[in-house]
């Protein structure tokens, strides 16, 4: 993956370098069998990562990668246009396949929280996981009813109802 894209001088991001850690992760997706062909899931992941590393303090918008990335001309509408959303959730999907498969031993998770564009970069043994629930203390407890037991407890409720209703109504009409 070249350092810059060059789309007219649409955008540059400054090149990371390329002993990085995170530079040698993003090299491990893109060229993985997940992310093979899918050149929109490339770009938009290559991007927004130099965009978190390179200008960390910077927010990134929808529109600046509809132009930026997917060639959008200036009048791109978010709230009309979606291929930011869909090509987003895209990447999320690829993400994950990767990382539950060839990615399972790499040493940096990269993530792309629903909801953001913002790429969040995690060291594997940063990961935190769950933590064991302890086992409650047993209280005393009745025997767990079923549902379908309750229903045929109460199914006479019904046909008593209609009983009453007609025998009152036939008493009424006399």
């Amino acid at each position: 993956m070249p350092a810059s894209r060059d789309t007219g001088g649409r955008f540059a991001l400054a090149a990371l370098p390329e002993d990085s850690p995170v530079q040698a992760q993003l090299n491990r997706i893109i060229g993985s069998r997940t992310f093979r062909g899918a050149r929109r899931s490339q770009l938009f992941l290559w991007y927004i990562l130099h965009h978190a590393v390179t200008h960390h303090d910077e927010p990134l918008k929808e529109y600046s990668i509809a132009v930026d990335v997917f060639d959008r001309d200036a009048s791109y509408d978010p709230a009309v246009n979606n291929t930011v959303r869909v090509e987003a959730g895209r990447l999320r999907s690829r993400l994950l396949e990767y990382y539950a498969g060839e990615g399972q031993a790499d040493p940096l998770l990269i993530e792309v929280p629903k909801g953001s564009y913002r790429v969040l970069i995690h060291h594997r043994d940063a990961v935190c996981q769950p933590a064991p629930v302890p086992p409650s203390p047993q209280l005393p407890t009745a025997k767990p009813r079923s549902l379908a037991l309750v229903r045929l407890r109460h199914r006479w409720v019904v046909p008593l109802a209609f009983l009453i209703g007609a025998f009152v109504g036939h008493r009424a009409s006399r």
